[in-house]
């Protein structure tokens, strides 16, 4: 029988540390990254989304990062395909990869296996975001409640995200989205370590508002204006991105960018949490403390290709 290809994931919460550890040990081990983040994939989105250095880029080889522009979209589906493709190609030449990133949906997708997928229809997506911009997350979750009330059992009234997904399904495909999903399948040939950054919330916090700072004095409201320049509106997916949709707002009310900070801060803390959550009921794996030493993280997570 064929051995497994043995891919370890590091995920975890926005600023938890996942992205230098995956940098330490794909640069000591000669791997490939795979990044699992939604926003890393948009081009032009750069200082907000926290991608790698040029220096990082070129010192090792990144996937999934600066592939799209921000008014295009991309699916779990697509990212799940796209990876799987990139970490058997790369094993066929003998070379690693390590995943990095804290996309919940779209590590499930990778993880545990494809689903029954529905094409995107742009029009009914154009349509449903707009629902998102005048509607309140009650009333978007009563739409739902009539056309598929089994879903809205299953999904809380305030996970937007997920509502909407499932109403796109039933005006794209006619078909109701608790009706449409089929049991995903896992990859037989691959192996998935998961290693999980883990930090207390109040050390946490601090790290994320220190990282909008650093975002702020890097340039973020530059990057946003170019951006603006370039056409892509608040309804481009790409735009829908904390650090980003934020500007929008104080661009369409007036106010000044930097009046924004603070409400892009309990924005990534509350994202944060969501994760936490998410993490700790969907995806388990081992806790990493990202205040160790780098060279102890990368040895601990090594040993599972019997380094």
């Amino acid at each position: 029988m064929k051995d497994k290809i043995i891919v370890p994931v590091i995920a975890g919460p926005t600023a938890s540390g996942k992205s230098d550890i995956a940098f330490a040990l794909a640069k000591n081990v000669g791997a490939d990254i795979i990044s699992a983040d939604s926003r890393q994939i948009y081009r032009f989105l750069t200082i907000g989304t926290a991608k790698p250095s040029p220096s990082e880029l070129a010192t090792v080889k990144h996937w999934c990062v600066d592939c799209i522009d921000p008014n295009e979209s991309f699916s779990a589906h697509e990212f799940a395909l796209r990876a799987l493709d990139i970490i058997r190609q790369r094993a066929l030449c003998g070379s690693k990869t390590v995943i990095c990133g804290g996309t919940g949906f779209y590590l499930n997708a990778l993880i545990k296996g494809l689903a029954d997928h529905v094409p995107v229809d742009l029009t009914v997506r154009a349509r449903l975001r707009e629902m998102m911009q005048t509607q309140s997350p009650e009333s978007i979750f009563d739409s739902l409640k009539l056309v598929d009330p089994e879903s809205a059992n299953k999904i809380h009234p305030h996970n937007t995200q997920r509502v909407v997904r499932a109403l796109e399904v039933y005006f794209t495909a006619g078909k109701k989205f608790s009706d449409y999903r089929a049991d995903p399948s896992a990859p037989s040939d691959i192996e998935f370590r998961v290693f999980t950054t883990n930090l207390d919330r109040v050390a946490l916090y601090k790290r994320i508002d220190a990282r909008i700072d650093a975002m702020v004095c890097m340039g973020l409201f530059s990057e946003f204006d170019a951006l603006v320049e370039k056409g892509y509106a608040c309804t481009a997916p790409g735009m829908n991105t904390i650090g980003y949709a934020e500007l929008y707002e104080a661009l369409q009310t007036g106010v000044a960018y930097s009046s924004m900070i603070d409400l892009i801060k309990q924005n990534s803390r509350n994202y944060a949490k969501r994760q936490i959550t998410w993490f700790s009921h969907q995806i388990k794996g081992t806790a990493l403390n990202p205040n160790e030493p780098l060279n102890l993280l990368v040895e601990q997570i090594s040993s599972i290709w019997n380094i």
